[in-house]
């Protein structure tokens, strides 16, 4: 199945396609599984290898190998509950209208991505993360299911690189992601999310303090938007020496920073335009405004350039997450 494919949900008259997931050594395809309209069909004897709830149920007492049906040993029905919550019951023992009977709280086709996320972890499966509610969904999912602490996580870190349109939502929702990240513990998307948090807001970053709930998190955005400040301070020191003063004046003759350029912006037109300060008295300058101007992003945007692309005029990319700083430990982490 091609990693990018995804479930086709009831729009419409649009009918589901059927899903399935086989690998070889594991047995039959015997359990088919409908989430909201779409089916998986799927082989026990994987689900019960990573997954203490498959485990337990598959194995009830009196259930024999001719149970349920024909084609399948077993089926699951997705079933929501009177919260909002949905959980997946033998089809045999759930009623017609027991699926449906009450609201669930979300969307389904984002309940379809997070199930087909977790059985694509369960198989190993190479499938491209399209949303993030999906992703954010399916770590609950695999939590609830059991699986293996490091599985679902590893299984993330592998086919990152391929989740574009993932990718393309992390500037977008940052803070959503960065608390996923660190339960993942997953390195990559969460230095990504802190490039951009913090370089939104450098100036303030008391802003987002209050939105997230792990001291070690929040102490990490603090950090990282207080490198980016020190680097500029020591460039506004830098405005004052005398050697300095006049070429810097010639691009700022009030002494003052145009209101009508941002800082980002300002350092890109400074560093790139006034080649006197290049390779001399100037070089620490030179250097500290190559580091403010620096993409640290590896995923999404890593080709944009700060202070010159529109949507950089006011960001800094160049936030760093030392390994000692990420908020897990690093010898577990991907």
């Amino acid at each position: 199945m091609d990693a990018t494919q995804t479930p086709t949900t009831n729009s419409g008259n649009a009918t589901p396609t059927t899903i399935t997931l086989q690998l070889p050594d594991m047995g039959a395809i015997d359990v088919q599984i409908v989430v909201f309209g779409q089916e998986f069909n799927v082989q026990s004897a994987r689900l019960k290898l990573h997954s203490p709830f498959f485990r337990s149920s598959i194995n009830w007492p009196g259930r024999s190998e001719t149970d349920c049906a024909v084609a399948f040993r077993l089926r699951y029905t997705s079933v929501t509950e009177e919260d909002g919550t949905w959980s997946l019951q033998d089809t045999s023992r759930v009623n017609d209208t027991a699926a449906s009977q009450h609201p669930l709280n979300g969307d389904t086709e984002t309940e379809i991505e997070a199930f087909y996320l977790v059985l694509a972890a369960i198989y190993d499966h190479p499938l491209a993360i399209n949303t993030v509610d999906g992703l954010v969904s399916a770590v609950g999912l695999a939590d609830y299911y059991g699986l293996d602490e490091k599985m679902f996580p590893s299984w993330v870190s592998s086919v990152l690189a391929q989740s574009h349109n993932l990718q393309a939502c992390i500037h977008r929702d940052c803070k959503v992601l960065l608390p996923v990240a660190a339960q993942l513990k997953n390195a990559v998307l969460f230095r990504e999310c802190v490039v951009h948090i913090a370089g939104a807001h450098w100036r303030r970053p008391e802003e987002v303090w209050e939105e997230f709930e792990a001291w070690k998190v929040k102490r990490l955005i603090w950090i990282a938007c207080g490198r980016i400040n020190d680097k500029i301070r020591k460039l506004q020191g830098l405005y004052h020496y005398d050697h300095l003063c006049s070429r810097l004046r010639e691009a700022v003759p009030s002494g003052h920073l145009d209101p009508e350029k941002r800082l980002p912006e300002f350092l890109y037109a400074l560093h790139y335009n006034h080649c006197a300060l290049h390779r001399s008295l100037f070089v620490y300058a030179h250097d500290l405004m190559e580091e403010l101007l620096t993409n640290n992003l590896k995923l999404h945007g890593k080709d944009m350039v700060v202070g010159k692309n529109e949507d950089l005029l006011d960001t800094f990319l160049c936030a760093e997450v030392e390994d000692q700083d990420l908020p897990w430990n690093t010898a577990q982490g991907k």
